[in-house]
């Protein structure tokens, strides 16, 4: 249920840190999902229950992201062992080809799928 002034925003990506304007002509907010590191973000006029713009990107702040494939991050679902519906990611490499094979690292932990949106850096493990 949708409460009075609160805007829906639905994409496929995690938004984060929404900044209003005190009269609430525009948002501020940083947008990001596994392909693309977080930016900000602003979305003019947000009251109107038709949006009159699209979210404007301010900043490219991994620009060096560019040069590097990169791959994709789907949400994935299966019948695990014991009947019930299980949902986790499956990570593809850029230029990803469904006729060959690709070797495959499978790694179970309990939420991960609430990441599905997440810019993930790359970074040695810890």
């Amino acid at each position: 249920m949708q409460r009075k002034n609160e805007i829906v925003l639905i994409v496929p990506k995690s938004i984060n840190g929404v900044e209003p304007d005190k009269n609430l002509h525009s948002l501020l907010f940083t947008m990001e999902d596994y392909t693309n590191s977080p930016n900000v973000f602003i979305l003019n006029e947000p009251k109107s229950y038709q949006l009159k713009s699209l979210p404007v990107q301010l900043t490219e702040l991994n620009l060096q992201q560019q040069q590097y494939n990169w791959g994709t991050a789907h949400l994935f679902k299966w019948k695990a062992y014991d009947g019930k519906m299980a949902e986790g990611i499956l990570y593809k490499p850029e230029n990803f080809d469904s006729t060959k094979k690709y070797p495959m690292i499978v790694y179970f932990y309990e939420r991960n799928n609430q990441t599905l949106y997440n810019y993930i850096p790359p970074a040695p493990t810890p």
